[in-house]
């Protein structure tokens, strides 16, 4: 007879090394699906694939020499050959053995041969997917209700921390009022009325001052919207925090009279809790001129980027 050769690799059991006797090895190779565990591997004779049926037996024992009753035994009498490859499904109670012994051994008999025996040495493959398909059916079998109620609690929780990490700072206001302002480059405040949003309570509609409850960097708006009486006049838009300018822009109204002009100023700062930021603005006309009293360009809004 030829030499035979048996490349027979427990997949399910996640062999690593060879299971050597003679002229027939062992060795792991591949993942079966996960229930039952399967035993497949490659089986040659003097190098050639086999093709046809042998009577393969699977042994687990509890370590490398014990005798008697193996923790699971699986006999396949007439197992198929294709081109070498074979695949034998294991009986049910090695899952198990498995489970309970996870230093077994695995002992391969093709026909009356034994490989001798070698230790698993790795948590079954099998056994952790069946694992996992255990907790994808309990998952399933989750009802629509306690998902939602676990998805609400979940955001909960997210927001909660989000609330602690990067606490939310963020206003718009706007001034539906006329408000009076000198004519000779006076720096005036406004007081902006109309709060449309304001996250954090951070802004008074009374005193038009912003003041940021943490610190961090914000970007910060300022406009004001007038109805020139005629050419050639300044106007300005500035953002303080405090006395301090931290920014601002001026311009100038062209030719003709009645026409809305809207000096506006935009910035990123990094502002400390506590800080006192207003929107203030100038013009020179020679005579106090009111603040245009519609729509929303006279606004003024900060929101907090970090």
């Amino acid at each position: 007879m030829k030499p035979r050769k048996v490349l027979a690799p427990l997949a399910a059991l996640a062999l690593a090394g060879a299971l050597g006797f003679g002229l027939k090895s062992v060795l792991a190779d591949g993942i079966p699906s996960p229930n039952p565990l399967y035993y497949s591997g490659t089986l040659t004779e003097g190098g050639t694939l086999v093709n046809g049926t042998r009577s393969i037996t699977v042994y687990l024992w509890p370590d490398g020499t014990t005798m008697g009753t193996p923790l699971c035994q699986t006999v396949a009498t007439t197992a198929p050959v294709t081109n070498g490859r074979f695949r034998i499904a294991l009986a049910t109670g090695c899952k198990a053995a498995i489970n309970a012994n996870p230093n077994a051994y695995v002992e391969v008999v093709d026909g009356t041969t034994s490989l001798g025996r070698n230790p698993i040495g790795a948590v079954p493959y099998a056994v952790e997917a069946d694992h996992a398909v255990n907790a994808t059916n309990a998952v399933s079998a989750t009802t629509a209700a306690t998902a939602n109620a676990a998805a609400g609690t979940l955001a909960t929780t997210l927001s909660t921390i989000q609330g602690q990490v990067h606490p939310a700072s963020g206003f718009r206001a706007w001034s539906l009022t006329s408000q009076m302002i000198p004519g000779n480059e006076t720096v005036t405040p406004i007081t902006f009325d109309t709060v449309g949003f304001d996250t954090a309570s951070e802004y008074s509609p009374a005193t038009g001052v912003f003041v940021p409850k943490n610190a961090g960097v914000y970007v910060i708006f300022c406009g004001c919207e007038f109805v020139s009486p005629g050419a050639g006049y300044v106007y300005g838009a500035f953002i303080h925090d405090g006395s301090l300018e931290i920014a601002g822009a001026v311009t100038q109204s062209g030719a003709g009279t009645g026409q809305g002009i809207t000096p506006q100023v935009s910035v990123v700062a990094g502002l400390a809790a506590g800080d006192q930021i207003t929107c203030n603005v100038i013009q020179d006309t020679g005579a106090a001129l009111g603040t245009f009293a519609g729509g929303q360009r006279t606004s003024f809004w900060a929101a907090r980027l970090y």
